[in-house]
């Protein structure tokens, strides 16, 4: 029922929330942060709100980013498991598209105001740090294997608003992953920084985040110029020694150098 609903959501929420201080303890993180945004020319279907307020499910402040985090905890339904296409929409639409359109809601927010701020559960109000850099991510509780990857054609569908950049999307297990083996905040902007731009790389369409990140920690994310533009890209190995870490207790994963 909806008491169960919402603690489900609370507990992603919290469970979000942790992963990220583990792996960006020098990051100032807020848990539902509330913002005013109303803009007429923004076109965007989450901005429907009457009063223009809206909330952010995480905000991350450091001197070096601003962190704008959503997260949905929605499951993939029964109908959408049997391969009926208007709930597969519907679903994928709640557990990624939402996200994905709400931070960049967020985001147009800080770019288009001159001294953005955010009301937490405290009452407290705070200010991004930095204005700059700022990485949108959705984190999303349903597996939906490496449909979380293909932003190109999830936006094709209308599943993500046409009008959205895209965010960094993931499932909240590869994220425990990541606050494992990240070792800084310069190593999650500098993978980020290399890792959005191939979501606009039609050969990795269905990429497996732990392949992309085993293929950071080897070949700093680097496909090749010898595959041609026709192909797709097969990845399926660079996960290996990731699974052979968690899975049973093999040398950890690094990366050599960050320059």
């Amino acid at each position: 029922g909806n008491r169960v609903q919402i603690a489900k959501d609370e507990f992603i929420e919290q469970k979000t929330l942790a992963l990220f201080k583990k792996m960006l303890p020098d990051v100032e993180f807020h848990k539902e942060a509330y913002y005013n945004y109303k803009n007429p020319e923004t076109k965007l279907k989450c901005t429907n709100s009457v009063d223009g307020r809206y909330e952010l499910d995480i905000l991350g402040i450091s001197e070096n980013a601003t962190y704008l985090i959503e997260v949905k905890a929605g499951l993939v339904s029964d109908a959408s498991k049997r391969g009926a296409l208007s709930s597969i929409k519907t679903d994928l639409t709640g557990i990624i598209g939402d996200a994905i359109c709400q931070s960049h809601r967020a985001s147009l927010y800080i770019e288009e105001n001159e001294n953005p701020t955010f009301e937490i559960s405290t009452g407290e109000v705070v200010s991004p740090k930095n204005k700059n850099k700022i990485y949108r991510i959705s984190i999303s509780f349903s597996v939906v294997g490496t449909l979380i990857s293909a932003l190109s054609k999830l936006q094709q569908y209308g599943i993500i608003d046409e009008n959205s950049e895209f965010a960094w999307a993931i499932n909240i297990y590869d994220l425990m992953a990541f606050a494992d083996l990240v070792d800084s905040e310069k190593m999650f902007m500098d993978y980020l920084d290399k890792r959005l731009p191939l979501y606009n790389n039609e050969r990795l369409a269905t990429t497996d985040e732990m392949d992309l990140l085993g293929l950071y920690f080897r070949k700093d994310l680097k496909i090749g110029n010898s595959i041609k533009r026709s192909d797709s890209v097969q990845l399926y190995e660079f996960k290996k020694n990731i699974d052979n870490y968690f899975e049973k207790n093999g040398p950890r994963p690094f990366k050599k150098s960050l320059k």
